[in-house]
C-alpha cells in the first residue's frame, strides 16, 4: 500500500505544489446524460478545515457544475449547483 501522506509531502516539497487535492472520480447518469463527478480532498491536515472537500461535475454535453469548498464530503456534494446542468 502506498503512503498517501508521503506522496503529498513529496509533491508539496519537491514539486512546489500548493492546494494539493487527492481526487476520487465517479461516473454515472443524470437525466439520461453521462456525468463525471470528482470529489477533491485536501486531506485531514487542511487549513482551514472548512476547505477540505470540493465537488465538481462535468456532463457529457460540456455543462459543468460546482460549489464552494466544505468541511465534509456530504456538504461539498450538497452545495453543488446541480441546476447548472439542466
Amino acid at each position: 500500500m502506498t503512503d498517501r501522506r508521503l506522496i503529498r509531502d513529496r509533491l508539496e516539497s519537491f514539486g512546489d505544489i500548493t492546494e494539493l487535492y487527492e481526487v476520487t472520480t465517479f461516473t454515472g447518469y443524470r437525466n439520461l446524460k453521462c456525468v463525471t463527478v470528482r470529489i477533491l480532498d485536501q486531506g485531514p491536515d487542511c487549513s482551514p478545515p472548512d476547505n477540505r472537500f470540493a465537488c465538481d461535475v462535468t456532463q457529457d454535453d460540456g455543462k459543468k457544475a460546482g460549489g464552494n469548498n466544505a468541511r465534509t464530503v456530504d456538504e461539498a456534494i450538497g452545495i453543488v449547483h446541480w441546476q447548472d446542468l439542466d
